[in-house]
């Protein structure tokens, strides 16, 4: 069997590094729901200022300055007009919004973030050959000026 991987992929693999985001910086509109409410049935932490639209579904937040929430958690949804993130359920505790509370985000890292647009190809046998280069494929002289073979 023989595997390809994307150049792309490869250099990811060999350099697998979360990259942070920012999300919100120390905003007294931060809150924390632990009802279950979410889309997913997962605890909520809500903006009011709807400042959390930076934050990437399947990434982790990371939370500063709470009194009882700080940590970092994986975000199961995060609608675009950035009024909430919703986390797993049972991971939050209810707190109202007064504390000045930082969330910072990371993408990467994981292997759901290196696959996500990487591409692998995976043969039976060995890998064939370069489809430009084969048996009939271009002239040997068109395969010299283009270098490929």
């Amino acid at each position: 069997m023989a595997l390809r991987l994307s150049t792309g992929l490869r250099n990811q693999l060999m350099d697998k590094e979360a990259v942070p985001t920012l999300i919100v910086v120390a905003q007294t509109t931060i809150s924390f729901d632990d009802t279950g409410s979410g889309p997913n049935g997962g605890d909520q932490i809500l903006d009011s200022g709807n400042g959390l639209g930076a934050a990437i579904v399947g990434g982790k937040v990371t939370v500063f300055g709470s009194s009882s929430n700080n940590g970092t958690y994986k975000v199961l949804s995060a609608p675009t007009d950035g009024s909430y993130i919703e986390v797993e359920d049972g991971d939050l505790t209810s707190e109202g919004a007064s504390q000045s509370v930082t969330i910072a985000g990371g993408l990467g890292g994981s292997f759901a973030d290196l696959f996500r647009n990487g591409v692998m190809k995976i043969f039976p046998g060995t890998q064939p050959a370069n489809t430009l280069c084969g048996t009939n494929r271009l002239p040997s002289r068109a395969r010299r000026v283009a270098g490929r073979c």
